[in-house]
């Protein structure tokens, strides 16, 4: 072997070493704090712990919810996956921290696979490190995001299919297909897309043939064989699910569609794609990145050349992704019905197929461009750390010192009158009273086990007092002690404001934890002051 192909093969090794450290240096940050600063988080492990304990009598969670089959929701994968893993890791919160680890690594991991299919430069896949930390992230829409990276793999393979296909991809594609099915419909909408776009490609490709009409519409559908599992689930799901037939659940939500004008998507794109943090060094990390990719496009070295036409079509393909995902940013309506930021949701995919762009160059330029991102993918996990760190320590440490110790089986109701964080730009404090439901079982309430698409739902019998809006998550002072109160027997409060007034009819409520902006209040058995028949309860922000 001559010494410049030594030297070559050593850089490539590594490099190998290089993508495998800074790939699984984007999931370390989950691991510096308990109570991960993702608003929704606390929902989705709840789900999992209902899920794990459905026959635990403790938990009671047979007594107060229905799980829906998997026929009736797609928020199903995500949530069955962790409860088989909290059996061996001992608990919801660690198999919820697992499964997010696995989709911080996956993001690099996918691109890299789709860049792989493309011909082009796999090191810079590393992009979607700072990728991962991006704004859907920190809403805790955690089964979209998790659905991501599958999406991203199924494209890869399906490219490398439709230019070469075999059986044996075909069968991965069909299962891939389900898993981005039963993750999240928006990613299988993205899928879709991108299958149809590659299958109408490469058949303009092969421009007019002998065949008739009806055998080459036969040989394009035994091609794409692999589709037919995840479309039979689609249209059972469509036919029978209450997400496509909205009942009263949805409450004035019902029948809703709104679009976000097209100029403040634009200008609000880079945040939802990586702007995670409060602070600025997440953004210039960001853009650090984007500039090492930026450096692929300046002429200064000949481009390689693009191979073969089907190697050339792979690449133009694998760019053409960024028309999909910049079409369903740009024009998914923001809401449909109790859905919400479908269009904002899709922005990570802007960026993951965006890299696809860069051009592909040679020598000191490809050498620039790679290290560049890869610092830039390695700063944004060490500073996320560091955010993470302090975050748990100021703020989310004192979840644990307001619920430990608590019976199981009991109902909570959260009231988040400052749901904010130093730290976060999303509110990460909504739903954290369901970690009571996760690690003690009962209900806790507000819940998304009020919406139709959840996978676990409440019965009827033992459901929380409705609200005249869904979200109420976001109004706390929708709260009355004479109605609401008496379906409680913890309330968990962040914020000054207090909820009770001690001299108010309704049940009675003695404090028994306190820590900075925390407040935990027990109702007292049997104390309930009499409720006048004039009275109205105007609820905590009576002076608001």
């Amino acid at each position: 072997m001559s010494e410049d192909k030594k030297a070559s093969s050593r850089t490539r090794s590594a490099w190998a070493w290089i993508f495998r450290v800074v790939a699984v240096a984007g999931g370390v940050p989950l691991y510096f704090a308990r109570h991960l600063p993702f608003s929704d988080l606390p929902e989705h492990v709840a789900v999992i712990a209902t899920l794990r304990h459905y026959w635990d009598p403790e938990f009671r969670s047979q007594e107060l919810f229905t799980v829906e089959g998997a026929f009736r929701t797609q928020y199903w994968l995500y949530h069955v996956v962790g409860a088989v893993l909290a059996v061996p890791l001992g608990g919801a919160e660690r198999a919820n921290l697992v499964l997010l680890f696995l989709t911080a690594v996956a993001f690099p991991y996918s691109l890299r696979a789709l860049l792989r299919a493309a011909g082009h430069d796999e090191r810079l896949a590393l992009l979607g490190v700072p990728l991962f930390w991006n704004r859907a992230l920190a809403e805790g829409l955690l089964n979209f995001v998790a659905s991501i990276p599958v999406c991203v793999f199924g494209l890869a393979l399906a490219l490398t299919q439709a230019s070469a296909p075999t059986r044996r991809r075909g069968m991965l594609l069909g299962f891939v297909a389900l898993c981005i099915f039963y993750l999240h419909l928006s990613s299988f909408v993205v899928f879709a897309a991108g299958v149809l776009l590659f299958a109408v490609a490469f058949e303009l490709r092969k421009g007019r043939t002998k065949e008739r009409l009806v055998a080459r519409g036969l040989r394009v559908a035994r091609a794409h064989a692999w589709l037919i599992p995840v479309i039979v689930a689609a249209i059972v799901f469509v036919a029978t699910s209450t997400v496509t037939h909205p009942d009263a659940s949805q409450g004035r939500h019902a029948g809703i569609v709104r679009f976000y004008p097209k100029l403040l998507l634009l200008r609000i794109l880079p945040g939802w794609m990586h702007d995670f943090w409060r602070s600025q060094w997440d953004d210039v990390f960001a853009i650090a990145a984007w500039v090492g990719l930026a450096v692929t496009l300046v002429p200064i070295s000949k481009g390689l050349p693009s191979g073969s036409g089907d190697a050339r079509l792979r690449l133009w393909l694998a760019r053409a992704l960024l028309l999909v995902g910049a079409g369903f940013y740009f024009f998914f309506p923001t809401q449909v019905g109790f859905a919400f930021i479908l269009d904002l949701r899709m922005a990570p995919f802007v960026g993951l197929f965006a890299v696809a762009l860069a051009r592909r160059c040679t020598g000191l330029q490809k050498e620039l461009a790679a290290w560049i991102v890869a610092g830039a993918a390695l700063s944004t996990s060490v500073f996320s750390a560091m955010q993470m760190r302090a975050f748990e320590r100021d703020e989310a440490a004192y979840i644990d010192l307001m619920l430990k110790k608590l019976p199981h089986g009991k109902r909570m109701l959260m009231l988040a009158f400052d749901p904010n964080s130093a730290y976060t730009q999303i509110p990460p404090f909504l739903h954290v009273g369901a970690y009571y439901r996760a690690r003690y079982g009962g209900i806790a309430s507000f819940s998304f086990s009020e919406l139709p698409h959840w996978p676990v739902r409440y019965r009827p019998e033992h459901a929380p007092p409705a609200k005249k809006i869904v979200f109420w998550d976001y109004a706390p002072c929708l709260f009355r002690n004479t109605t609401d109160g008496p379906a409680y027997d913890y309330v968990l409060t962040r914020g000054e404001r207090r909820p009770f007034d001690a001299a108010a009819p309704g049940p009675t409520w003695r404090l028994i934890g306190a820590a900075r902006e925390w407040r935990l209040y027990e109702r007292v058995p049997g104390a309930i002051i009499h409720i006048p028949e004039a009275y109205v309860d105007r609820g905590p922000c009576a002076d608001n």
